[in-house]
């Protein structure tokens, strides 16, 4: 047997592998795990004797040595079809100027040299129908078509936001097509809820945490005041004059790792204005900064801890567990992950780490001047981000190079067990003027700490649930 493609795990109540070409993860004796740790070892011996359990699991097809021999994505031959027929959503820069200046903002001249600036420019009513138009001719397999409004903050046009609106209300007569607008909330007013409620847009408005954290970072322009109270105020008026639409108001949460993770969940504490909202939490976005974001060892800990309460009541475990609200809709896509696990056979011989999207087509981003990205989290200042434009259309070879980013880094891929649950994509190897591998193998490390953490947590999960079967069925005794 050669060298397992495999990761080794332990917890306090047992010991596993996390087989790659198998996508499972097994429990095995101390004696196994031991063996295991010899296999992986760099100066293990070309034979290891085997035990029982090895040997069963070795002729079941784990511990394959196997590796991908060729890193492709494998909708890049679908590259054309999809950005030509499926095109699922375009996002509508509708300016670049913004009533906030928040420090972490991507477009911020302190934290991110990298971007772009605020600035006056804006999209014209002319460039808008000219996208509407080409998600229209590109989206003729796309069931439901989205068109998201984006900024800078997007109600500073909110003419525009109208009469783009009723454009595509026109263009798309009779075909099914949504909305979609991210806001900072502070231009809410009652014309405007009134409207976003008339024509069914759901809002995702950004908030991170309560004021005494949300007013740090998320300042207006005009005199440096704290924003929470504005917005606070927004949602709640909401709440009060549209309640049916309000259920359709998401929040956006960036964390600060520098804060408490319990003092950001203490928005949920003081206010029942958010019980019921779909939450977004985040951290700050780092990969163009200037510095990258630093946790700190309190945040951390308070974290896993709350992650753990969260786990504990997602099973039903333990009553009268203090809720930390921050930490459903983490919980809640883990355990849809522990789902979507499906054991496979073995790693195909061409395919592509985890990460990237089709580039454009989940979420075109059209910014003022009417050129491409993949989405709004890149650069705008990058050549090698921009995808196209609507005078030219696609670039398909430029997103083709987007998209099979893990070919810049192929022997490191290869053999790397976080193959299959990378979430690198080609920001993380954007320096501006060309996709680096160099840079993106600075990223490697965070995704091997990520990954781990989750199949950690995985493994968690099924304990506590093992934990909660052998209880109920001692009670039955």
């Amino acid at each position: 047997m050669g060298k397992p493609y495999i990761k080794l795990l332990e917890t306090p109540l047992g010991k596993y592998f996390y087989d790659v070409n198998k996508n499972e993860i097994i429990s095995v004796s101390e004696e196994s795990y031991t063996i295991l740790q010899s296999l992986l070892a760099a100066d293990a011996p070309e034979h290891i004797a085997a035990n029982a359990e090895i040997a069963f699991l070795h002729s079941r097809g784990y511990f394959s040595d196997n590796r991908v021999e060729t890193i492709q994505h494998p909708l890049t031959d679908d590259l054309s079809y999809l950005l030509n027929r499926k095109v699922e959503k375009v996002t509508l820069q509708l300016t670049q100027q913004c009533n906030f200046r928040c420090s972490y903002c991507i477009y911020s001249d302190l934290n991110n040299e990298a971007q772009r600036s605020h600035s006056g420019e804006g999209l014209s009513l002319e460039t808008a129908k000219h996208a509407i138009d080409f998600l229209w001719e590109h989206s003729v397999d796309t069931e439901k078509p989205n068109i998201g409004f984006y900024g800078g903050e997007p109600l500073l046009r909110f003419e525009l936001l109208k009469q783009i609106v009723a454009y595509t209300e026109e263009r798309f007569a009779g075909r099914p097509h949504t909305y979609t607008i991210t806001t900072n909330g502070a231009l809410l007013t009652d014309e405007i809820v009134d409207y976003l409620a008339e024509h069914d847009i759901p809002t995702m408005i950004s908030l991170d945490g309560p004021k005494e954290i949300h007013d740090v970072s998320r300042r207006f322009a005009v005199n440096g005041c704290g924003s929470f109270d504005t917005v606070l105020r927004n949602i709640e008026r909401i709440r009060e004059r549209h309640p049916d639409y309000a259920k359709k108001i998401s929040i956006s949460m960036v964390m600060n790792p520098q804060h408490e993770y319990t003092c950001i969940n203490q928005l949920f504490v003081d206010y029942d204005t958010f019980m019921d909202m779909t939450v977004s939490p985040s951290l700050i976005e780092d990969t163009y900064a200037n510095e990258r974001t630093i946790h700190s060892d309190l945040f951390v800990q308070q974290q896993q801890y709350a992650s753990f309460l969260g786990y504990t009541s997602h099973l039903g475990l333990a009553k009268d567990v203090p809720e930390v609200f921050l930490t459903k809709s983490s919980v809640s896509q883990l355990a849809e992950k522990a789902k979507r696990m499906t054991p496979t056979q073995t790693l195909p011989p061409k395919t592509a780490p985890g990460g990237p999207c089709v580039p454009g087509q989940l979420r075109l981003f059209i910014t003022v001047h009417g050129e491409f990205y993949p989405c709004e989290r890149v650069s705008e200042s990058s050549e090698v981000m921009n995808i196209g434009n609507l005078k030219d259309g696609f670039h398909l070879e430029r997103a083709r190079n987007l998209l099979n980013i893990g070919a810049l880094t192929s022997e490191k891929c290869r053999d790397c067990w976080a193959f299959t649950s990378c979430h690198l994509c080609a920001k993380h190897a954007d320096n501006q003027c060309e996709l680096s591998g160099a840079l993106k193998e600075t990223f490697c490390e965070d995704v091997l700490a990520n990954v781990e953490a989750d199949l950690r947590n995985i493994i968690l999960l099924q304990e506590l649930s093992n934990s909660a079967i052998l209880r109920r069925g001692r009670s039955c005794h």
